[in-house]
C-alpha cells in the first residue's frame, strides 16, 4: 500500500518524545552524505531550501548538521529539494530511533537509582506546573504510614494533592482525604519539565 503524500516511508511504533543521545545522528550524516552526492554547500542547500533569512537558514543547517532532528515537514522539503526518494533518511531515522530509546531507557534507570539511593519518603504539595514543596517523613517511616500521613495531609487542604514519593519511585496521589492515584518517578529532564526539550519523532507511524 502505498503511503499518503505527507507522510515519509517508514513505519515506526510512535514515540512523542524521543531522547537524543550525544554526538552527531544517523540523520545528519546522511544528509551531509546527500549534500555531498549533490554537491551543495551551505550557502547553495540554503538557497535552494528557500529561507528568506539567509542567516537563520545557516543557522538551522548548521543545527541540523550537528544533530539537531529537523521535523518531518522539514526534511520532507529536503528529499523534495534534492529530488530524491523518500526512503532516503528511513534507514537513518529508524538507527536514530533506536538510539533514542535506548538512551531513554538509559536516563530511566539511572533516574531510579539515584531515588533508591535515598531511603527517606517525602511528602510533596504541589505548588504549580514546576514548584513543589517536599517534606521527608521521619527516618523508618513505612509506606503504609506515608500513605495515611499522605492522606490526613490531603484531608486538612482541600482541593490541594498531596503525593508520597517512595525510593522505589512510586508516587502515590491523594486529595481530599482520598486517595487518586498512583504514578510513576518524575525526572527533571523529561519533556514538559525543568530541563527537558521535546525531540519530535517525525511524526512517523
Amino acid at each position: 500500500m502505498e503511503n499518503p503524500e505527507n507522510t515519509l516511508e517508514i513505519n515506526l511504533e510512535a514515540d512523542p518524545d524521543p531522547i537524543r543521545p550525544a554526538g552527531p545522528t544517523a540523520v545528519a550524516r546522511r544528509l551531509r552524505e546527500l549534500m555531498r552526492e549533490h554537491g551543495l554547500d551551505r550557502r547553495t542547500f540554503v538557497a535552494r531550501f528557500g529561507w528568506r533569512n539567509r542567516s537563520r537558514g545557516f543557522r538551522r543547517l548548521d543545527a541540523w548538521l550537528a544533530g539537531e532532528p529537523p521535523n518531518e515537514d522539514q526534511l520532507l522539503r529536503v528529499v523534495a529539494m534534492l529530488g530524491v526518494g523518500r526512503d532516503e533518511f528511513a534507514g537513518a531515522l529508524r538507527e536514530d530511533h533506536e538510539a533514542w530509546r535506548a538512551r531513554e531507557g538509559e536516563m530511566w534507570r539511572e533516574a531510579y537509582a539515584r531515588r533508591a539511593a535515598d531511603p527517606a519518603l517525602y511528602l510533596e504539595i504541589p505548588c504549580g506546573s514546576l514548584a513543589r514543596g517536599r517534606s521527608p517523613l521521619p527516618p523508618g517511616t513505612t509506606v503504609e504510614a506515608g500513605r495515611e500521613a499522605a492522606r490526613e495531609a490531603s484531608a486538612r487542604s482541600p482541593g490541594r494533592r498531596v503525593i508520597l514519593d517512595c525510593p522505589d519511585g512510586r508516587r502515590f496521589h491523594y486529595r481530599g482525604g482520598e486517595f487518586e492515584r498512583e504514578g510513576g518517578l518524575i525526572v527533571p529532564w523529561y519533556p514538559g519539565f525543568a530541563g527537558g526539550r521535546r525531540y519530535p519523532a517525525f511524526g512517523l507511524r
